[in-house]
């Protein structure tokens, strides 16, 4: 069996107290122990000889010195017999085990420290070993009260380090963090056939990771990566909205990740989407896993999930031909809230916000699409800042308020705007005859003494907005 010399050391130090003196930068492993006069020596498969002394004294070069009077012998094989059994057992627990947890759980055991295995989005998807009672300002109270590791948490600088580390390829790093009073941390890659697939994390609630433990961290990487390079399917924890909640909190993601957390669903991030926000009830039942779990079986290609305080839908309107609004209404008698469509999928927070905004208007049973509130919504934010009235051109107003010929000079000329002021469309939109419309274009050029054909586009926006605004504010004065 082949084991580490620095593995040997921590085993041996969490029995009776060693002095480590091991050769640095060399990896050599244990073959077998043998006798001096006065001392042993561990021959490693490497041709190296590593004297091991039972006394007080100070030696120098490389060497283990343990506490006086140790049975040498009776102490290094009991180490070299747990780590052996520890591997056997581990290899076991691949082979027969159908979760990742049962692998974990074994694998764990050998360690100082609880350890949790992260997919490649960041989620934790299990842990293992002794959590502390009390875990108030460590990494654990964030991972296990969100249920993931957020990048966005560390500071630039650390955030960088721990990106350069995990792109070096390197088996695991260790760090201090800042963030968590300088506690010492270490991720080890997790690998499925050779692709990075996830991370191990663990940090120092029990004591520090010396060069032996972090190797048994990497073991523990190496049995993790095996149970899912031998034919496993992923465990369900996998299925990780992740990415999709950073998008929808308008958070950066990496678009690597982003491309990778949607193969399975065979989502390409040029598709075409829509984003909708659903709620049902004052009791936010709505927001049960029950619920989530019934529209998921319903609608199999789509993503659902529980956000904020409403489920929101994700529908990839290029793959799913089969997705009805009218059928999700039937079903579960949502308000629901719709975004327009949209085509590329990094920018699916102003989607979102769409969606939600669209919620605000809607009731029980009933779709809300966001072109349909557009125009109230905008007055409304308008109207939160400043009188909006003072933002009109005064024409416009005096036309909204006048007679019956006035308010139709106002739409037509409104159209007219909206049709970019082409004379035909806006003709066949207002269902009137060109020589009609004209006419009303020139009272219109009256009024306002000036050309409207000629208008610079500024004055074109700010008129067609006072519509708009003058619009909202008679609606309400009537219904008032």
């Amino acid at each position: 069996m082949k084991m580490n010399i620095e593995i040997l050391a921590e085993l041996l130090n969490r029995k009776i107290n060693v002095q480590n003196q091991i050769i640095k930068g060399e990896d050599l492993s244990f073959q077998y122990l043998k006798k001096e006069d006065n001392h042993h020596i561990i021959m490693t498969n490497e041709g190296k000889e590593i004297p091991v002394y039972a006394d007080e004294h100070k030696h120098k070069g490389s060497c283990l010195i343990l506490p006086l009077d140790t049975d040498v012998e009776k102490e290094i094989y009991a180490c070299v017999n747990e780590y052996t059994e520890w591997k056997e057992q581990c290899l076991k627990a691949v082979v027969l085990s159908d979760t990742v947890n049962d692998v974990l759980e074994q694998c764990a055991s050998i360690l100082s420290n609880p350890i949790a295995l992260f997919d490649d989005s960041l989620v934790m998807t299990a842990y293992a070993g002794k959590i502390p009672e009390s875990i108030e300002g460590t990494i654990w109270e964030e991972v296990l009260k969100q249920g993931l590791s957020r990048p966005e948490i560390y500071s630039k600088e650390e955030a960088d380090l721990i990106a350069r580390q995990l792109e070096s390829g390197k088996k695991s790093f260790v760090w201090r963090s800042k963030l968590f009073h300088n506690q010492e941390h270490i991720c080890a890659q997790v690998y499925r056939n050779d692709i990075p697939f996830g991370l191990l994390g663990s940090s120092d609630l029990y004591g520090g990771f010396s060069k032996g433990e972090i190797l048994l961290v990497e073991d523990v990487s190496s049995f993790i990566s095996l149970f899912f390079s031998s034919n496993h399917s992923d465990p369900e924890e996998k299925t990780s909205f992740y990415n999709i909640e950073r998008m929808l909190n308008g958070l950066s993601v990496n678009e690597t990740a982003l491309i990778k957390s949607i193969e399975p669903l065979g989502w390409n991030i040029f598709d075409n989407y829509l984003v909708y926000s659903l709620r049902r009830g004052r009791s936010n039942e709505y927001a049960s896993s029950s619920w989530q779990k019934r529209m998921k079986k319903m609608f199999e290609n789509a993503l659902v999930m529980i956000h904020e305080d409403h489920l929101v839908l994700l529908v990839n309107t290029t793959k799913d031909h089969d997705f009805h609004e009218e059928r999700m209404q039937k079903e579960f008698s949502f308000a629901c809230g719709s975004s327009m469509p949209f085509r590329d999928l990094r920018k699916l927070h102003y989607s979102y916000i769409q969606s939600r905004i669209a919620l605000s208007y809607a009731e029980e049973n009933h779709t809300i699409h966001f072109p349909s509130v557009f125009q109230s919504y905008v007055m409304e934010s308008l109207s939160k800042v400043t009188e909006i009235r003072a933002l009109c051109h005064p024409r416009v107003i005096e036309l909204y308020e006048g007679d019956e010929n006035d308010r139709t000079l106002a739409k037509n000329l409104r159209v007219y705007l909206g049709c970019g002021r082409n004379i035909a469309d806006t003709a066949r939109k207002l269902y009137i005859h060109r020589n009609t419309l004209l006419y009303r274009l020139e009272k219109l050029d009256a009024f306002f003494e000036m050309k409207l054909s000629e208008i610079s586009e500024e004055e074109a926006f700010l008129i067609q907005m006072s519509c708009m605004i003058a619009e909202s504010i008679t609606t309400e004065s009537s219904v008032s």
